[in-house]
């Protein structure tokens, strides 16, 4: 590809700046192409981690009642144990 800093645009005709000028807008668009690739990938990064972080808090959530159930009872036995010996 032609550098296109290199260009003396004075020297140029009307059908060369207007080839100069699309090479520049390949240009600009290849910049934005790597531009949304890089935030495409960072989103999904971000995703990726949202995603874990769900998993993990719908693990945990599943063993939540079991664990107020068995603390409730526990402490009920606890409970029956003080008023049963010591009551």
């Amino acid at each position: 590809m032609v550098d296109i800093s290199r260009i003396d645009l004075q020297t140029l005709d009307k059908e060369n700046l207007e080839k100069v000028k699309l090479m520049l807008d390949i240009s600009k668009i290849q910049q934005d192409i790597a531009t949304s690739q890089a935030t495409v990938e960072k989103m999904r990064i971000e995703n990726d981690k949202f995603v874990a972080e769900t998993k993990k808090i719908e693990k945990e959530a599943r063993f939540y009642p079991y664990v107020t159930l068995g603390s409730a009872m526990v402490g009920g036995l606890i409970v029956f144990v003080l008023t049963r010996f010591f009551g």
